[in-house]
């Protein structure tokens, strides 16, 4: 007789296997958890070599404006902050945005500009929640936005404990849908995208000065069968210059020159950017990055020479990590929202940030989650000045806001992404952390 079968194999209970599957599973997540760790770990040491100036004691949070929207007249205005002593330590977990305020209420205008001036956030302009006619139940959204009235600016000072955003004492000279508001030299300035207009104010009045002369206004977002809504005017501030393209002729408007007016910007014969636009500095030239998704999952670089007579494309078109190809933003009907931003973090290193609003799937409500990947890149411009190295940096943690959003807030739109100084944070506690 066999050992076999003289001492037979017992079979494995169920609650055996359950219990051994479950041990498993505990082992792979405990795994999946320490090589997030080790990425953060690997981050911040990337971070320290090269010196960024944000580490160790840096007060700045990241401030992110949204826009909510649903098909009738409902709407909301949520600014979310996030330290970035808690966003570049090590988390196998989705980092908590906190709510730092709300904007909302019967009235409120749709389609809001933010910007940012000083430690002040702004929400400006917008079309009135109301139709030139009424669609009948059950039937879509049709007809113009009424938007020309809208002129009220509304802003949120971050360094005290302001509870929700109050109207500035002076209105817009003129209403716009989401007017480009920039800052320049402690002043505000509003560009037209609705409406051709360009204004300033100083902090004490508003003054017309004369519009871009790009070739057509668009009011992005429009109507749902409008096909203008597929354009904008876009924008981006380069020293004391502001720069302006409707996507196929871009002008500059130098601040500390106004009597020059609007000058062409030329590269061969035009030259043009699209989607969300940031300039930084090197120290040698100005660098352009633009990303909007219909041009490719990639960012486009130019390099601008600082008398602007030398523009040049770096054609490598930087591509993006695969895992931000996952993310697919927001729609309201037929309208594709916006929902990236481009963020200068210190020194030579850039945040992509790209949002959407999803269903958490845990509940009966269907309870919303706004979830926002960030990629941070490194950049160096090579010697020849005619081209730069990209280097992102290891993938952090998700960040997520869950709070009080169901589903009548079924498309956002990421409005605005500022670095601001936190003016409440302690240096022992900030030290600590690292």
């Amino acid at each position: 007789m066999s050992y076999r079968s003289k001492f037979p194999l017992k079979s494995k209970s169920k609650k055996n296997v359950d219990e051994e599957d479950k041990a498993e599973k505990g082992r792979k997540e405990t795994i999946q958890r320490s090589l997030l760790v080790a990425a953060g770990k690997r981050l911040m040491s990337n971070l320290r070599q090269e010196k960024k100036a944000f580490i160790p004691d840096d007060h700045r949070s990241l401030y992110l404006c949204f826009g909510d929207y649903e098909e009738g007249s409902k709407v909301s205005y949520t600014i979310l902050s996030l330290s970035l002593r808690q966003l570049f330590s090590a988390s196998s977990s989705p980092w908590q945005l906190q709510l730092v305020t709300r904007l909302s209420g019967d009235g409120l205008p749709r389609y809001m500009g933010c910007g940012v001036w000083g430690s002040k956030i702004l929400f400006g302009g917008g079309a009135k929640p109301g139709y030139l006619h009424r669609p009948a139940r059950g039937h879509p959204v049709t007809g113009r936005f009424m938007h020309h009235q809208v002129r009220k600016i509304y802003y949120f000072e971050t360094t005290e404990e302001t509870q929700v955003p109050v109207p500035l004492p002076k209105k817009m000279l003129n209403g716009n849908i989401q007017p480009r508001l920039v800052e320049v030299d402690n002043k505000v300035y509003a560009i037209g995208k609705s409406l051709s207009s360009f204004e300033m104010f100083d902090g004490n009045d508003w003054c017309e000065l004369a519009p871009p002369p790009i070739r057509k206004y668009f009011c992005y977002p429009f109507t749902h069968s409008d096909p203008a809504c597929q354009f904008d005017i876009y924008c981006a501030v380069a020293g004391t210059n502001i720069l302006v393209s409707d996507g196929g002729s871009s002008f500059r408007f130098d601040t500390a020159d106004p009597n020059q007016g609007w000058r062409k910007l030329m590269w061969a014969d035009q030259f043009c950017f699209k989607g969300t636009c940031l300039v930084v500095d090197d120290g040698k030239q100005f660098v352009l990055f633009t990303f909007q998704p219909s041009n490719g999952q990639h960012i486009s670089v130019h390099l601008i020479s600082y008398d602007f007579n030398s523009i040049t494309q770096d054609y490598s078109q930087v591509q993006l990590p695969s895992y931000l190809m996952e993310c697919k933003g927001d729609r309201l009907g037929d309208f594709s929202l916006p929902n990236y931003q481009l963020v200068h973090l210190g020194d030579k290193a850039v945040y992509l940030l790209m949002s959407e609003l999803r269903p958490s799937g845990v509940d009966e409500r269907e309870k919303m989650i706004r979830s926002v990947e960030f990629a941070t890149f490194t950049f160096k411009v090579k010697d020849n000045a005619k081209s730069l190295k990209i280097k992102f940096l290891p993938r952090t943690p998700k960040l997520i806001y869950d709070d009080d959003m169901d589903v009548a807030s079924r498309a956002g739109q990421m409005l605005g992404a500022f670095l601001l100084e936190n003016s409440q944070m302690n240096k022992e506690d900030l030290a600590a952390e690292y």
